[in-house]
């Protein structure tokens, strides 16, 4: 089935990876597909949610990370292009699953849930289309906000040097680069990069004062020009 046509509303930070590629708006895109984390996750822990005996009609309305019962971008994009969206792990192609960093394992994944970072999800996507990217399907990659935060909670702890925070924010944008560049060749064409937020203006650092809502703000920032420089850099080349 082919999704209909529809413009790529201008919101959304877009690098179309082809070079040539013909503008978004003239394309047909045969499927949806998401990767990322909390920003982007529909519903994967749902199974995980039952296993632990919660009546099935809890958990149904469980599993977005939102204060509010209504769908996430992730859903909403898939529909307005004409698809059904679902969890990778319902039948569906939004890979993306709370809490998951772009290539390291998570402090956040609860005990006895799968570890699945960015790099994980795209790996298992490839799995399970033969080894193969859709080159008619919209892509979509959001990652980097756990990084950050467990990077910078590590700063607080005293187990991470704060001369590392930005080298490490660095070879994390290289890492989301690299899972880009990897669905690249392997066929995919229309790969939407989305930048983060302002994590220093969640309530969480807002609660935590100033100093550590402003280096939030500056790690969301420098990460954001790390990832962005580099899709420059490898889109020209």
């Amino acid at each position: 089935m082919k999704i209909k046509k529809r413009i790529l509303p201008a919101v959304l930070m877009s690098l179309f990876a082809a070079a040539g590629a013909t503008s978004v708006n003239a394309q047909q895109f045969s499927n949806v597909v998401v990767f990322g984390d909390s920003l982007s996750d529909d519903g994967y822990f749902r199974p995980f949610l039952a296993s632990l005996g919660l009546p099935p009609s809890l958990v149904a309305t469980l599993g977005r990370f939102t204060t509010s019962p209504g769908p996430i971008w992730s859903e909403l994009v898939t529909t307005y292009y004409g698809g059904v969206p679902a969890a990778s792990n319902a039948g569906g192609l939004i890979y993306a699953q709370g809490g998951a960093r772009v290539a390291v394992n998570s402090a956040s994944t609860p005990p006895g849930a799968a570890q699945r970072p960015v790099s994980t999800q795209v790996t298992e996507y490839l799995a399970h289309n033969n080894g193969v990217a859709d080159p008619n399907a919209l892509y979509a990659m959001w990652a980097g906000a756990n990084d950050i935060l467990q990077t910078l909670a590590g700063v607080g702890a005293g187990a991470i040097p704060p001369s590392s925070v930005t080298g490490i924010l660095q070879s994390t944008a290289a890492a989301e680069i690299g899972q880009i560049a990897a669905l690249k060749a392997k066929g995919a064409r229309y790969i939407i990069v989305f930048g983060l937020p302002d994590i220093g203006a969640t309530p969480a650092l807002t609660a935590a004062g100033p100093a550590n809502a402003a280096g939030a703000t500056q790690a969301s920032a420098g990460y954001n020009t790390a990832l962005f420089t580099a899709c420059s850099n490898r889109d020209s080349g």
